[in-house]
Parts: C-alpha cells; sequence; structure tokens
C-alpha cells in the first residue's frame, strides 16, 4: 500500500488568493490518481505561540505513531517535505526504517540551501533535523540536477534521488491558447516590496517593456505608465487570467540580476511560478543562472537573461515565427504539467 502523508488544520483559511498550498494540494490529488492513500494529521491551531507550537508538535507525533502502527512491512509512505515538520518526521522516519517501511521524501523546500531567510535557534534545529531527514529518506524527488548535486554533495547516496523536472499545475479549466508576441512580460505571485524588490527596481528604471502583476502585495497600484496590475485571483482561477507574451521567473531585490539569498535560491529550486506559466500556455523568461534555465532553452519554452533590461531586445530578436514555435513547445509541455505527468514519472522511478 501507498500512503501520502499531509497536514492540516482545524480552522481552515478559506478563498485565500495566494498559491501557498497549492502544490502540496497538487500533489496529493496525483498520488491519489496512482491510487496512494492519504493519511491526514490534524493539526489544533494555525498560530505561532509557543503554546500552539508545542501542542501541534504533540499532535504530530501522536499522529505519525498511529500511522506507525498501522503501516505493514513493504508499505510505501510519502512525505512533503518541509510541509510536514522535522523533529516528528524524524522520529518516524527512524521508526519506519525499524519497520521495514519504504519513505520517500518529495522537496518542496531545502532550507539547508535557505542561508539567513529563516534565523533563530528554531531554524538551526531544522536544518540539522533536514540532514537527517535527507539521509534516513529512502528514496528523494528532489527538484533538477543543481538540487540533486547538491544533497549529493551532503553525502547522500546519488542511488536514491531522483531529479522532479518542473513541478506539475494541475488545472481544468479555461485558458489562453493564442497568443501574440508583444513586448510585454507578466509577473505573478508576492508582489510585496520585501518578496519582490526587483518589480520596483525595474519600475523605477528606464523600462521599456510593458509589466502586468497579479498577486498581493503590490503597494503602488497606479506604477508607472508600462505597469498594469489586474489584482489578486485564486490559483484555480489564475492560468485564464495570465494576460502578456512572457511570464518572468525572477527573485530578490534587484532588476540586474538574481541576488540576496532568495535570488540565489533560484540556482537550485523550481519556483512554482513557472509552473504556472508554463500550464497557462504562457512562454517564459528566466534568469540564465537559474537551475531551470537549462530545462527552459532544452524544450524551446522561453527565453533567458542576465538582468531585465535585456528583456525587450531579446523579445525584439525573437521572430513571429519563432514565437510560435515556442508557443506549440508551450502548449505541449503545459498539456503534461496540467496533468500531473512529472510527478508520475518521477514516481514510476521508484521500485515498488
Amino acid at each position: 500500500m501507498i500512503y501520502y502523508v499531509y497536514k492540516s488544520f482545524r480552522t481552515r483559511e478559506v478563498d485565500v488568493k495566494t498559491a501557498t498550498n497549492k502544490a502540496t494540494e497538487d500533489v496529493n490529488a496525483i498520488l491519489s490518481s496512482i491510487g496512494a492513500q492519504p493519511y491526514e494529521i490534524i493539526l489544533p491551531v494555525k498560530k505561532r505561540s509557543v503554546v500552539s507550537l508545542v501542542k501541534n508538535h504533540i499532535y504530530s507525533i501522536m499522529s505519525f505513531k498511529k500511522l506507525i502502527s498501522k503501516l505493514k512491512h513493504n508499505d510505501i509512505v510519502v512525505i512533503q517535505h518541509p510541509k510536514c515538520g522535522s523533529s516528528s518526521v524524524v522520529k518516524f522516519l527512524k521508526s519506519a526504517k525499524r519497520k521495514q517501511v519504504k519513505t520517500v521524501l518529495l522537496i518542496h523546500d531545502l532550507y539547508l540551501l535557505r542561508d539567513n531567510i529563516e534565523s533563530g535557534d528554531k531554524q538551526v534545529k531544522f536544518k540539522k533535523n533536514e540532514k537527517i531527514i535527507l539521509t534516513l529518506a529512502d528514496n528523494i524527488i528532489c527538484h533538477n540536477a543543481s538540487m540533486h548535486k547538491y544533497i549529493e554533495d551532503l553525502g547522500i547516496s546519488n542511488e536514491k534521488l531522483i531529479d522532479l523536472g518542473i513541478f506539475d499545475y494541475l488545472y481544468s479549466g479555461e485558458i489562453i491558447t493564442e497568443r501574440t508576441k508583444t513586448n510585454s512580460f507578466t509577473v505573478a505571485g508576492n508582489l510585496s516590496p520585501n518578496k519582490a524588490g526587483y518589480i520596483y527596481d525595474y519600475m523605477n528604471s528606464n523600462q521599456t517593456c510593458e509589466m502586468n502583476l497579479f498577486g498581493v502585495g503590490f503597494d503602488s497600484k497606479d506604477g508607472s505608465g508600462h505597469t498594469h496590475y489586474f489584482g489578486a485571483k485564486l490559483p484555480n482561477e489564475l492560468p485564464q487570467h495570465l494576460i502578456g507574451s512572457f511570464g518572468l521567473v525572477w527573485d530578490g531585490p534587484s532588476a540586474e540580476t538574481c541576488s540576496g539569498n532568495t535570488g540565489n535560491y533560484l540556482r537550485y529550486n523550481n519556483p512554482h511560478k513557472c509552473s504556472l506559466y508554463l500550464a497557462s500556455n504562457l512562454p517564459v523568461v528566466i534568469w540564465d543562472e537559474a537551475a531551470l534555465a537549462p530545462f527552459i532553452k532544452e524544450n524551446g519554452l522561453g527565453i533567458t537573461v542576465q538582468n531585465l533590461g535585456e528583456i525587450a531586445d531579446a523579445i525584439n530578436q525573437i521572430s513571429e515565427k519563432e514565437y510560435n514555435d515556442i508557443l506549440k513547445n508551450v502548449m505541449e509541455v503545459g498539456n503534461k504539467i496540467r496533468s500531473g505527468y512529472y510527478l508520475k514519472e518521477a514516481f514510476s522511478q521508484i521500485a515498488i
């Protein structure tokens, strides 16, 4: 039997116009579609007080103990990391080893790579546990070749590492099927200055591209004459709204390069917004040093640039025919992403 573990809270947020839970929910749905059974850990409260954290930790440990008691020899359990915590997962993985239960770790974020993004004793402990979790898991589905190499360099066996390629983005609604090449790009996600400083840096430069913004946190709705804000949409509605010729994958405070801790993280991770763009039949502009840049280039899904000031020239150098060829490639990969192809393919590589 295959199980997938996910956490939820008794008090749930509804109508949240961010993609915070979209990736984990899609993983659940894809695993369910191939016959895996859910195991839900319901925590009491979604608060960050000390009392709440302790209470949730106790509930988590008890829930994992109940899961161990129902598992049989050679069962498989999929853990989405770091969505399921760290200390309780370490305990579970040790127990699973003793019971000869196979464990699969599916990485969403790797805090070992996120130096100084989070700080404090809790994060130091989390990173220590993270190394143990990587060591104990029988298989690890990581993002791409760059993350694969980083984990392997930690001393983790190459034999248990599987590259996802790109995250899926399940979607069955309406979608834009016809696009034309224009001097424009689209950004979807958290638009707050602290998270997406590059947007404001670009707005304050001599920009020539039209910039279309979708998401929460934008603090200047007027922007400039070339900036257009369209508000926030629900993740399962967003693909039908993403206008423009390209979707931008960038991070950090600067339009010159992907800098800082969040920018550097692009060297290793698969940003979920890239999957959103491709699922929306929207070609991609991505930093040329990003871990996903080879995937975009090899599959003919868009263009890579060193800084945002290059976008206008890069678009101008693409002929109408070349843009239409890119669109055809995007539609092909987009179909795969919308159907859960990449996780199914990765999971098929695990010996069951």
